[in-house]
């Protein structure tokens, strides 16, 4: 099923593939349409949840949070079919986290093996590397810092009419 913007995707297919393409990594090109358009639907998803954004939707039946009315951004109204660059680029970020299999939609690193410092067989122990455990947390928190000028209670602020 193709992605809809502003119905089920932040990001075009073509858009996450050209602003990987765009820094050499060459993985988004490899994907089928359909496992990529997944792993864009997740990060559209983990985006909605886990933000409160500026101004109001666009309209009372739009399912994601965007296009949003009352919007700006650094002093300029943002228009109400528009999503912002920003919104693009940190599901771009997130769906990256999905394709490379280190992310699930709850937004948990799941990629324990690499971090397991111990195991033992009889009576089952298993000891994790917190701080290999947690690799690649500086994307989530890029992400964050990428929205923050489309995210209420920040300094880029919500101004309403």
């Amino acid at each position: 099923m193709t992605l809809t913007v502003g119905t089920d995707a932040y990001f075009t297919l073509d858009g996450v593939r050209a602003f990987w393409a765009a820094r050499g990594d060459t993985a988004w090109a490899a994907l089928s349409d359909a496992d990529a358009e997944v792993h864009i639907r997740k990060a559209t998803d983990w985006v909605d949840r886990n933000f409160e954004f500026i101004g109001d939707k666009a309209t009372g039946i739009q399912r994601l949070k965007w296009p949003r009315r009352y919007a700006e951004i650094e002093g300029h109204a943002v228009d109400e079919t528009t999503i912002p660059w920003q919104v693009e680029e940190a599901t771009a970020h997130v769906a990256e986290l999905y394709r490379a299999g280190t992310y699930d939609l709850e937004g948990i690193l799941t990629d324990d093996a690499a971090a397991i410092s111990m195991q033992k067989v009889d009576v089952i122990t298993v000891q994790y590397d917190t701080s290999k455990r947690l690799q690649g947390a500086d994307i989530p928190s890029h992400v964050y810092e990428l929205l923050s000028s489309v995210t209420r209670n920040n300094s880029g602020g919500l101004k309403r009419a």
